[in-house]
């Protein structure tokens, strides 16, 4: 019987230890990380976080020569398209405007938090700096 027990004490513990985090995704390389729709969820600007959760950033995948998006800003209900330019290391984004509409995101933002699921992209703007915490 104390065999029977150390046995299956024995099994448990070797049960646990052999489970690990096999069920996560790998990291995807950022120009197919990138693609998607990502919803902000919230924006800080002058030191003050104020929640979204409606407005996003679409980017296509990049196309022969050049790599376009569309952004919907939910607090004029209006949509835009830009082109974008993702850097190789992924740490940086330019945003180029294409229409008058959607949201104002033109000029380069660096890319602080960048997972297959959330990205934070900051930029330097007129209003000093500006976070965009986003997710898919």
């Amino acid at each position: 019987m104390k065999y029977l027990k150390l046995s299956l004490l024995l099994a448990i513990l070797i049960g646990f230890s052999s489970c690990s985090d096999d069920d996560e995704t790998p990291l995807m390389e950022p120009a197919e990380r990138i693609v998607g729709t990502w919803t902000i969820n919230s924006t800080v600007a002058l030191g003050i976080t104020v929640p979204d959760g409606s407005s996003t950033l679409t980017f296509h995948q990049c196309g022969d020569s050049n790599c376009e998006g569309a952004d919907f800003e939910a607090i004029d209900d209006t949509s835009g398209t830009f082109t974008y330019t993702l850097n190789a290391e992924g740490s940086a984004v330019t945003i180029i405007d294409t229409s008058l509409d959607g949201g104002a995101y033109n000029g380069t933002w660096q890319i602080t938090d960048f997972t297959n699921s959330t990205m934070t992209l900051t930029g330097s703007t007129i209003l000093g700096d500006v976070v965009f915490n986003m997710s898919k």
